[in-house]
């Protein structure tokens, strides 16, 4: 299969650089990390979106990225936008190596979903992964 990926550069409204930081510092000792991600919001700015993350350790590879989600769990509509805040935040790394990251699960609303509410999960599940503390200030833009 084919997939024509629109590279989505990130956001400006989230910590990227303290976020690679803390992945570079990330320790993967371990076969398997796990890290989810979820944002809910109601009202105003409404957003939904939930993404679920592992990275496993893999042998003579470079860093590659998995999606094992289905259309129901995730639309393909946000594919481009998850696939880019995991590049932005974990390539370019050359540490990493070695690193197959997967998408195994989600959850988007048909009207409450938007590409940011996807930037977002997956930067949390990240962060979430890698033991990163989100700042305080950013807490009411990300819930």
């Amino acid at each position: 299969m084919d997939i024509c990926i629109n590279y989505h550069p990130p956001s400006t409204l989230l910590p990227y650089k303290q976020i690679r930081e803390a992945y570079s510092r990330y320790e993967f000792n371990e076969d398997l990390h796990e890290g989810e991600g979820k944002t809910e919001r109601r009202f105003s700015n409404t957003r939904y979106a939930e993404v679920k993350i592992v990275i496993e350790r893999v042998q003579n590879c470079y860093l590659t990225f998995g999606w094992d989600v289905n259309e129901k769990q995730i639309p393909s509509e946000y594919f481009d936008m998850v696939f880019s805040t995991v590049k932005a935040i974990c390539s370019d790394h050359p540490e990493k190596d070695n690193l197959k990251i997967k998408v195994v699960h989600g959850a988007y609303h048909e009207v409450d979903s938007s590409l940011f509410s996807f930037e977002i999960a997956t930067f949390k599940a990240i962060a979430d992964l890698v033991g990163y503390d989100i700042p305080s200030e950013y807490i009411p833009l990300i819930r």
